[in-house]
């Protein structure tokens, strides 16, 4: 009997435990933050790089809690066709996708001349809505116009405002 008492201690030590760090990963307490430039326009983001980041997103998050100037980046280890959806948003953002580019450049000096990895905005899904009224199965799934291997999350709106256009450069 104690065994069972001892066993179940430590089952509801580990779920409070858990369910305290759910609590605070959603509200993005150990979010990784960083800086990137679009455009010539600096972002604050967010990054979302691991599966279950990436799956929560900003879902169930208000439009308050995204500021003006910040968005978030979706890091992925391969460029592929990525597909997302509005589920469980609660407000209107604009989908940047953000594709790599090899360049061919001259140096100058003893290296001689090599490749360089740029980013570059491949397409963008402006005003992308959220859709209470859909089942699951019906919402619409947004798609780059290319492969890509990021996908920037922002305010409706921030890609008309900023200029933004497909083949603007993107820094990180």
């Amino acid at each position: 009997m104690r065994m069972m008492y001892a066993f179940l201690s430590v089952l509801l030590g580990f779920a409070l435990v858990y369910g305290a760090y759910r609590w605070r990963v959603r509200d993005g307490a150990f979010t990784k933050t960083h800086t990137i430039d679009v455009s010539g326009d600096r972002v604050r983001i967010e990054v979302r790089d691991t599966m279950l980041g990436r799956a929560q997103g900003l879902s169930g998050r208000t439009s308050e809690s995204l500021g003006e100037d910040d968005g978030m980046l979706f890091v992925f280890a391969s460029s592929s066709d990525y597909g997302f959806w509005m589920k469980d948003m609660l407000f209107e953002i604009d989908i940047i996708w953000i594709g790599e580019e090899k360049v061919a450049e001259e140096k100058w000096d003893d290296a001689g001349s090599g490749v360089t990895t740029k980013m570059k905005i491949v397409s963008i899904s402006e005003n992308a809505a959220p859709e209470p009224e859909k089942s699951l199965m019906s919402l619409t799934i947004y798609h780059p116009a290319a492969p890509v291997a990021y996908v920037l999350e922002v305010h409706a709106g921030t890609a008309a405002r900023n200029g933004w256009k497909a083949g603007d450069e993107v820094k990180f």
